[in-house]
């Protein structure tokens, strides 16, 4: 084709910014039959910048209502959350930092009407990132780029420091002393023991009992990191013979980083009805 043949084109700009391969094609169905087609392309890169927004008197973006979850080093996450107050405009996408020491998230708030103040901001850091222990900056950062051109940036960061605790060994759940309830047979026989959860919430544990030939077992539901609590085991008892000494043991099952301390028991004295 001819310089002449040559034509503008207007091409949408791209939603974001970046860099972009751009190509022309004459005829690219070939419906001219040409001998040489070697110039009917042409290809280029395009680089599409951030736009840079002029500072708008009065406009103002705010955060506040900052709070952070106890840390659970359990979990992979910390959550923390915010309030937004917007400006007198219509912002489509806003991006927020946040960070715990030297861990950090990022989250972006999108569709935020002029003067809308947008409660429960959720922003995710990962514990895996956090290596630091004791106090630690904690903050929240809301458009920490500028991208908004705001002219008042003192209300866009709100933090303080917090104690980060020291991060515990593997799991580990431990038994206390279990008590025999009752000692004479026959019958079902109720056995208690006490449970030292460690930094792990469990939603089920399976704790088994048992006194001679005679077992049983209960399952212990919602038990939540560090939490002591009682339990009771009751033995099928009915075949077990009296007036004589059997083992009896009451074991939990957490499936933890020391089984040793998962069992208690002994040889117990039981008499007949």
């Amino acid at each position: 084709m001819d310089k002449q043949s040559q034509k503008k084109i207007t091409l949408t700009a791209p939603a974001e910014a970046g860099t972009f391969d751009v190509v022309a094609l004459s005829d690219p169905r070939a419906q001219i039959h040409e001998t040489n087609r070697d110039n009917n392309r042409r290809a280029t890169t395009l680089t599409v910048n951030q736009p840079v927004v002029e500072p708008e008197a009065g406009f103002d973006v705010g955060i506040g209502d900052i709070a952070m979850d106890v840390i659970d080093w359990s979990k992979d996450t910390l959550i923390i959350t915010a309030t937004i107050w917007n400006g007198g405009r219509v912002v489509p996408t806003l991006w927020t930092d946040c960070n715990v020491g030297s861990a950090k998230g990022i989250t972006m708030v999108t569709g935020l009407q002029a003067w809308e103040k947008r409660r429960n901001i959720l922003c995710f850091v990962p514990l895996a990132d956090l290596d630091t222990v004791g106090e630690v900056p904690f903050s929240m950062v809301a458009d920490p780029s500028n991208l908004l051109g705001e002219q008042n940036r003192s209300n866009n960061t709100l933090g303080w420091n917090i104690w980060v605790p020291q991060k515990p060994g593997s799991f580990d759940l431990a038994t206390g002393y279990a008590v025999l309830e009752d000692k004479e047979v026959g019958k079902h026989v109720p056995a208690s023991i006490t449970l030292y959860n460690g930094f792990m919430d469990l939603d089920n544990l399976s704790v088994t009992c048992s006194l001679g030939s005679g077992h049983g077992a209960v399952t212990v539901t919602n038990l939540v990191s560090w939490e002591e609590r009682e339990v009771t085991c009751v033995i099928d008892a009915t075949n077990v013979t009296g007036n004589q000494v059997h083992d009896f043991q009451v074991c939990a099952h957490p499936n933890d980083a020391n089984p040793a301390n998962d069992c208690q028991g002994w040889r117990e004295w039981v008499t007949a009805p």
